[in-house]
């Protein structure tokens, strides 16, 4: 069996079948989670069908598995997968706590993952992220996605959580997991587009059927509905107006047929079949959140074009200007913008008028470019890279404050040049966290966060407290036409002139720590009073010593002298006959 599994290894794909037959020497909870995710590919499922009939009879609750004769179900996992997550997830594991037992807690797992699929593919997994919360109000088994796990697999789960969390290596497992769950759940998606244009998984397409297939399961996604519960006359009149509701449409539908010209020379072939199309379907949806960058950008710096004082804010006032201006965006209710973590509300730190957090706004929810019941895609916040450096430089759960100031003041950001001095306030504040947390600064804590923003206010998001915003406010279309002020009322904002006597403005500093995980004290310096405790005990541990083997060595340099005299001959005629005088010493 050794053979077998590092034959497989040395494949381009890792089967599964090996996997399991040779893995013997795996953990139980790995091989539990590995056989978990074979269990819900070849599993009958209600939502997963083989053909445009079968997902017709989805409503009545008939249903089948995914068809298995496609490549892509080949029942294998990709070794390549393997190695792109370990290499995403390695900075991350490297900085966070580890318990006694050299595993990453609930909450540690939960951060890791969820950065992971933003840099990785500009994912927000729903449940992974900590919505407005501490890290801890949940739980991994609270992931959706995660749901559908067999129940044995999801009790031995919990119980591997409780006992001490998971390795790094299984930490990577479940990160390959997710990232094929939903793939298997957008693939049941794209069954339903085929049902849509009456189509079959045996059917052959063209290049130009294809691209319309694609798109429209893309069009649905950036929709947020279901294709198959949408009446086929009404989405066919949307997709012939997609470039009317989403601006970037004819650059997508560029990039779709890009993706099957690719296909076609790969397969050789100018007719694709089914498994081709679910590669094609891979391709796009992975860098479909990429692919959306330079809209970001764009916005973003239409935004900073009218930043206030270079704070990375801008007036509420210019925001609703934006918006009347025929931005489609800029819309959303000051309620929104709160609940987001986006609005910063009257007050010192904003010169008596509410201001937009620039990037708490363009990663936020609501600029959601798409999303399905287990997912939605964001624009990716320009302060993961700059995380990532920092990260894979120190690979440590915490570090010194100097050595830390000193590099990132290195650091340079598509608005920040580097070198540069970052000020005498902001290397206190470092200083300032060091010591709230045992001498060195936490890599994942809020508090560093909250100082990237302020050496960083354009590319990193303000980190609100935790319990203070709730960014899923609203998560479906027909909720989010609830957070859109009308034009009345941004006209009436927009009005608003800027105060002359406003005071200088700054970004705010809220203290509070918070962490997903706590710091082992073999990580990290004990607090300084603790230290100077220690040295005290010492001190007096020494002193008590000292003192003792001087009164020692005195009682033994007296005993000597008293020796020497008892051992001196006695004069004539001094004491009887015989006997030797004992002087008295005094001791």
């Amino acid at each position: 069996m050794a053979s077998s599994s590092s034959s497989s290894v040395s494949s381009k794909r890792l089967s599964m079948s090996f996997t399991f037959a040779a893995a013997s020497k795996l953990p139980k909870f790995t091989k539990a989670l590995l056989a978990a995710f074979l269990l819900l590919i070849l599993q009958v499922s209600g939502e997963a069908v083989p053909s445009a009939a079968a997902a017709q009879s989805e409503g009545q609750g008939q249903g089948s598995s995914l068809p298995l004769d496609s490549e892509s179900h080949s029942l294998s996992l990709e070794v390549e997968q393997f190695r792109k997550a370990s290499a995403v997830l390695r900075p991350l594991l490297g900085v966070l706590p580890k318990n006694e037992e050299g595993k990453l807690g609930d909450s540690a797992v939960k951060y890791a993952l969820h950065h992971f699929f933003v840099r990785k593919f500009a994912w927000h997994v729903r449940g992974l992220d900590s919505a407005g919360q501490s890290w801890n109000q949940t739980t991994l088994l609270d992931v959706p996605i995660l749901k559908d796990l067999p129940e044995e697999t999801r009790s031995l789960f919990q119980e591997r959580l409780k006992s001490g969390g998971l390795t790094e290596h299984e930490c990577t497992v479940l990160a390959v997991t997710i990232w094929q769950l939903i793939h298997q759940k957008s693939e049941v998606q794209l069954l339903k587009t085929f049902h849509f244009f009456d189509l079959h998984t045996s059917d052959t397409l063209d290049s130009a059927k294809a691209t319309q297939v694609v798109g429209a399961y893309m069009a649905a996604f950036v929709l947020d509905r279901d294709i198959s519960k949408v009446v086929p006359a009404k989405m066919m009149q949307v997709l012939g107006k997609m470039d009317k509701v989403y601006p970037r449409w004819p650059g997508l539908q560029r990039i779709i047929q890009q993706e099957v010209s690719v296909e076609q020379a790969r397969r050789g072939s100018d007719v694709l079949r089914y498994s081709s199309i679910n590669r094609i379907r891979e391709n796009v949806d992975e860098r479909f959140g990429y692919w959306q960058v330079p809209e970001c950008i764009e916005l973003k710096d239409l935004l900073l074009s009218k930043e206030d004082h270079g704070t990375g804010r801008i007036r509420l006032a210019d925001f609703y200007k934006a918006g009347l201006d025929g931005n489609f965006q800029f819309r959303e209710s000051a309620e929104w913008l709160r609940e987001l973590g986006a609005l910063e509300e009257a007050s010192s730190y904003s010169g008596g008028e509410p201001r937009v957090i620039i990037e708490n706004y363009i990663s936020g929810a609501s600029n959601s470019i798409g999303s399905s019941p287990y997912h939605d895609s964001r624009c990716i916040s320009e302060c993961e890279n700059l995380m990532e450096t920092i990260q894979l430089r120190f690979s440590s759960p915490s570090a010194q404050p100097e050595e830390l100031s000193s590099f990132v003041s290195t650091l340079p950001s598509r608005t920040m040049k580097a070198p540069r001095d970052l000020g005498t306030v902001q290397r206190q504040r470092l200083n300032s966290i060091a010591e709230e947390n045992g001498g060195a600064v936490p890599l994942t804590g809020r508090l560093f966060a909250q100082w990237m923003h302020h050496s960083y206010p354009r590319e990193c998001p303000y980190p609100h407290l935790a319990g203070s915003t709730n960014p899923h406010i609203y998560t479906k279309i027909t909720e989010i036409r609830k957070g859109i002020s009308s034009k009345e009322q941004m006209t009436s904002i927009a009005a608003q002139k800027p105060r002359q006597d406003a005071p200088i403005l700054t970004a705010p500093w809220q203290p509070g720590e918070e962490l997903p995980a706590p710091i082992q004290s073999a990580n990290s310096e004990p607090p300084r009073f603790l230290m100077q405790l220690h040295l005290l005990l010492l001190l007096a541990v020494f002193a008590c010593s000292a003192f003792s083997v001087a009164k020692l060595a005195c009682r033994a340099c007296r005993g000597r002298r008293a020796d020497k005299v008892n051992r001196q001959p006695l004069p004539p005629g001094v004491g009887g006959l015989g006997q030797q005088h004992q002087p008295q010493l005094a001791v």
